[in-house]
């Protein structure tokens, strides 16, 4: 469960929520990764970086690397970006050797938004065989709105959100802090979305 609270906009009141709770419980992975959450979502990038890098040290979980490549990617700094997005791919099953070196190429050759086709891509392969291979599991369309975001297909993107409002979603709180929609935050619908939400400006 992450930082409701970042997720709403009181970017400030979770920092310090998830800092008290850090101290209470130092070693709780999910409270780790929660104040690196918080730290990220109020710009402190050094310090959400160093709290992501201890769900590694402590717990050996790679899935942190996609919340690391977002803090890069979120000052600018593609290169290592790309780095975390990689490791994070080497230790997932379901993505091919073949695939990382895609990703890998695409940036060297064509730069960031190289880079972000591909990766679309390859994510919306991940998730339409993550369902084929379990056709009774469930697909967030928050997760595939993400994938679209990637390679900037920003109708898709609208389709999806406007999918995961209509479940309910809990992720829909995110919008707001999230990385992955920061090309997004001009588009009329997307401020409309946001206002449907009722996440706070």
């Amino acid at each position: 469960m992450k930082v409701s609270v970042a997720g709403w906009g009181r970017l400030d009141d979770g920092l310090r929520e998830t800092s008290k709770a850090a101290e209470l419980d130092p070693f709780s992975k999910i409270i780790i990764w929660n104040l690196g959450d918080a730290f990220q979502f109020n710009g402190k990038y050094d310090e959400a970086i160093r709290q992501y890098q201890k769900i590694i040290e402590l717990f050996s979980d790679q899935r942190i690397n996609d919340d690391i490549g977002n803090t890069y990617a979120a000052q600018g700094k593609y290169q290592q970006a790309v780095e975390a997005y990689l490791n994070g791919y080497r230790f997932a099953k379901e993505i091919k050797p073949e695939e990382i070196h895609r990703l890998k190429d695409s940036f060297e050759k064509g730069g960031w938004e190289s880079f972000g086709r591909a990766k679309q891509e390859i994510d919306l392969s991940f998730l339409n065989a993550r369902q084929a291979k379990d056709p009774n599991g469930y697909t967030k369309p928050y997760e595939i709105a993400k994938a679209y975001c990637w390679g900037k297909d920003k109708d898709k993107v609208i389709k999806y959100l406007n999918k995961a409002y209509e479940e309910r979603s809990a992720d829909v709180f995110r919008l707001r802090t999230d990385f992955t929609f920061v090309g997004m935050r001009d588009d009329p619908r997307f401020k409309e979305l946001v206002r449907r939400f009722g996440i706070l400006e």
